[in-house]
């Protein structure tokens, strides 16, 4: 993954192949960017072992926000394209 500030995700791996994928987005209420969905099939990819992978948050209280509507405001059309088949 990204170092800092462009770590969108922490890996926790629990017993008996529970991991857990904790979003760290807060300022952005953990909403869905490029790197946001780069680093989630990386965690994926990288976890492939588990036998169950529970998506939670860094920050109590606080899911996801959804689209990076600000990101996806500077995407061109083939970007965007491109972004929303990766994200199935």
């Amino acid at each position: 993954f990204s170092t800092g500030a462009d770590l969108h995700f922490f890996v926790e791996k629990l017993d008996k192949g529970v991991v857990l994928f904790k979003m760290n987005r807060p300022k952005a209420r953990n909403a869905i960017s490029i790197n946001f969905v780069d680093q989630f099939h990386l965690a994926i990819e990288q976890n492939q072992d588990a036998s169950c992978i529970i998506l939670t948050s860094s920050t109590p209280g606080m899911f996801c926000a959804g689209a990076d509507l600000k990101e996806r405001k500077e995407m061109s059309p083939e970007t965007l394209i491109a972004f929303k088949r990766k994200m199935v």
